[in-house]
């Protein structure tokens, strides 16, 4: 599939059903049955692993598991069910976005970074979800692939989103100029 037909098939209203799936995702997390807040009133802790934007490590990520506690650590299990579809959505919404805005072609390529982005998040949730089946007996090795697939996970997402504003804001003030 080429980026014309990608950007046909992004209209602007599939980009809103996609905004409307993550949003809606987002409270389903935060808020449903085995969300974040479930574990944070459980736990007393206010950290996911896969959102530590700049990693951790085998002491940070033992610690944090085992501050959750057995019922917090069944709880983040059924949080990372719905972290599942997660990537799907928001890296879905991310492409349609970058297609939108109008990326100059020395940076088309970046179009498909969300997607990788996506991967990265399913590898990781994947190493972790074992490293809490697994609690106590954590592999260091793992964290450490986990934590890197975190990071760049993280750092795609972030770029992806700064180069949206950029150049949606570029491709939205031309079409205002004409």
């Amino acid at each position: 599939m080429d980026n014309k037909r990608l950007k046909k098939f992004f209209s602007v209203k599939v980009i809103l059903i996609f905004l409307l799936l993550w949003i809606v995702t987002n409270i389903w997390m935060w808020f449903g049955p085995t969300g974040s807040i479930t574990l944070r009133e459980l736990t007393g802790e206010n950290k996911l692993p896969d959102t530590m934007f700049f990693g951790y490590s085998f002491d940070t990520l033992f610690n944090l598991l085992k501050s959750y506690g057995e019922n917090g650590r069944v709880i983040y299990l059924g949080f990372q069910n719905k972290d599942f579809i997660y990537p799907l959505i928001y890296s879905t919404l991310l492409v349609g976005l970058l297609l939108r805005s109008n990326l100059p072609k020395v940076l088309n390529f970046w179009i498909f970074a969300p997607w990788v982005a996506a991967i990265l998040d399913y590898a990781e949730n994947l190493i972790i979800r074992n490293q809490v089946l697994n609690f106590p007996d954590l592999n260091a090795e793992w964290i450490s692939v986990a934590s890197a697939f975190t990071v760049a996970k993280w750092s795609l997402v972030f770029i992806s989103g700064i180069f949206i504003i950029i150049f949606g804001s570029v491709s939205f003030f031309r079409k205002r100029k004409s």
